[in-house]
């Protein structure tokens, strides 16, 4: 069982982007809380013109149920669930 932070850096390895995982209600989850479930399904970064929101339906909630994510944008403001993702990558660069 991987820790939220183990995670978090798979995610941003693999999607070019930070994230912060929440509980259901939007509180932290504390970076060594153990979770059931690992975030290796996908092998290929999401498509840039998949929007945020569509990123958290299809690759985050299916395998994490009972949290949800923030995706963070370079400055650590959340990204907003119309946003592309290839926007909130860029804004790392």
């Amino acid at each position: 069982m991987p820790q939220v932070k183990t995670v978090e850096a798979k995610i941003f390895s693999l999607e070019g982007f930070k994230v912060k995982i929440l509980t259901a209600e939007g509180a932290d989850v504390r970076s060594d809380k153990l979770l059931e479930a690992q975030f290796d399904q996908h092998t290929n970064r999401a498509a840039g013109g998949m929007t945020v929101a569509g990123w958290k339906r299809v690759r985050f909630a299916p395998q994490f149920v009972g949290l949800t994510v923030a995706v963070l944008l370079y400055n650590g403001t959340p990204a907003s669930g119309h946003m592309q993702l290839a926007t909130v990558r860029n804004s790392y660069r």
